[in-house]
């Protein structure tokens, strides 16, 4: 029995002025009705720094270089039903006041900017990882 290869995963965190992050309710087979970040796959010869410019205007149509993108961490995540697994990258970039597009009607419904301390549900599998692992919204301690 062949094992399946693990794929790229790409994942751009989208922050405007008022610190709110963009969030696109998915369409596809993979997560249809979650919410996940802009994103997408990493392609042969390509940087995940450019694969993350290229996905979120690909997306959404906003113009960021990848040197206006910060690694933020990465995520192990394994799609049991549909038989598939994933590392996704995942980049950060911040004061997007660009409105996005819906680019790929085909793969996402609808863009909406949402508050950290109140995300829409269900998360995409990824984008729920990356929360339970960084946790980066929530408040640190002294």
């Amino acid at each position: 029995m062949k094992k399946k290869q693990p794929q790229i995963g790409i994942a751009v965190l989208v922050f405007n002025e008022k610190n709110q992050i963009l969030l696109g309710l998915r369409k596809s087979s993979l997560g249809g009705g979650t919410w996940a970040p802009p994103g997408g796959k990493l392609e042969a010869d390509e940087t995940p720094e450019r694969a993350a410019a290229r996905e979120l205007w690909e997306e959404t149509g906003l113009k960021k270089t990848a040197k206006e993108m910060t690694f933020v961490g990465f995520t192990n995540d394994i799609f049991e039903k549909e038989d598939k697994h994933f590392v996704s990258i995942f980049f950060q970039t911040n004061n997007c006041r660009q409105t996005p597009l819906i680019k790929e009607k085909d793969k996402c419904s609808e863009w909406k900017w949402f508050a950290t301390n109140n995300l829409p549900q269900p998360l995409f599998l990824p984008w729920s990882n990356f929360l339970q692992k960084y946790n980066p919204f929530k408040q640190k301690s002294c």
